[in-house]
């Protein structure tokens, strides 16, 4: 199979750091490099420039701020990048910098309009009644509805983005989406979701994992992560230096991802996608669910 039908997927895992600057030229390859998460952030690092970019997670503040440092440094690539992204960021995305600017300008304008009003009801029109009063802060609310404030972004002119939702499905797992517009199957981390992603977008095409290691809790990127000017420590922060794992492979409720590994690859074979790893010490790979594949070999 030709190098460019290869779907490489990009994790923060240290092995791919061990790449040569010969694996990471044969690499680039590949027809479509999507990056987890973070990866996108510290790609420099790596040396492997992705094509497409899956960051679903809004679940804290660190997660949301280090989407829109990922936004601001593709604004300054001119390569164009699909961004997968979840749903929440619908009409809150902009192209153009004075749009955005507008949008930001309304939005604060709004927030104090709001304040304004309040304030001077809370003077005069609680005095009479507090009924009253409740109705019209509650109906103003709806009037200079405003939405969340952080998820407001200036993205790369020629990107693409694609909004996706997902189906948490730590307890029931029998889900798999057929199409973006359903939810897609999530299980204890973005990789769950992103192989469903590939199996609906790249059917018929040999998934290729780099830097998907799952044997350690921390990033090739530390350093550069803490030289951050915002927090980066996102919700499994705690966790994975708990236990000195990665958060998928953590039993929280009484499951981690080698539960949910079965039905994912089964449903990865209906679609005619391979999988394999290119770290022989891949968790994946150590624990038989993923044959090893070599860079040489591709």
């Amino acid at each position: 199979m030709p190098k460019k039908e290869y779907i490489l997927v990009l994790g923060s895992g240290k092995s791919i750091l061990d790449f040569s600057l010969e694996d990471k030229q044969i690499l680039d390859e590949c027809f479509i490099k999507l990056a987890i998460n973070k990866f996108s952030a510290f790609y420099e690092k790596a040396g492997i420039k992705p094509t497409h970019i899956y960051f679903e997670d809004v679940h804290d503040e660190s997660s949301i701020l280090m989407l829109k440092h990922i936004f601001k440094l593709f604004r300054r690539k001119k390569n164009k990048t699909t961004f997968i992204i979840s749903e929440l960021y619908k009409d809150q995305l902009y192209k153009e910098y004075f749009v955005y600017i507008f949008i930001k300008t309304i939005h604060h304008f709004k927030v104090f309009f709001n304040l304004i009003l309040v304030k001077l009801a809370r003077n005069t029109l609680k005095l009479i009644s507090v009924n009253m009063f409740n109705k019209y802060v509650f109906h103003l609310a709806k009037f200079l509805k405003t939405k969340p404030f952080l998820l407001y972004n200036l993205v790369p002119k020629k990107s693409i983005i694609q909004f996706i939702k997902v189906k948490h499905c730590e307890i029931k797992e029998d889900f798999w989406a057929s199409s973006l517009k359903d939810p897609l199957y999530h299980f204890k981390g973005s990789f769950s979701s992103v192989l469903n992603y590939i199996s609906i977008c790249f059917p018929n095409k040999i998934i290729l994992l780099a830097g998907v290691d799952f044997d350690s809790p921390d990033y090739f990127f530390e350093e550069e992560l803490n030289k951050l000017n915002f927090n980066t420590r996102d919700w499994t922060y705690n966790l994975r230096k708990k236990h000195n794992k990665h958060f998928s492979i953590i039993e929280t409720d009484g499951v981690k991802i080698d539960d949910a590994l079965p039905f994912m690859l089964k449903k990865l074979k209906e679609t005619n996608n391979k999988i394999y790893s290119l770290n022989k010490k891949s968790y994946l790979v150590k624990k038989g669910f993923v044959e090893k594949i070599n860079v040489e070999d591709i």
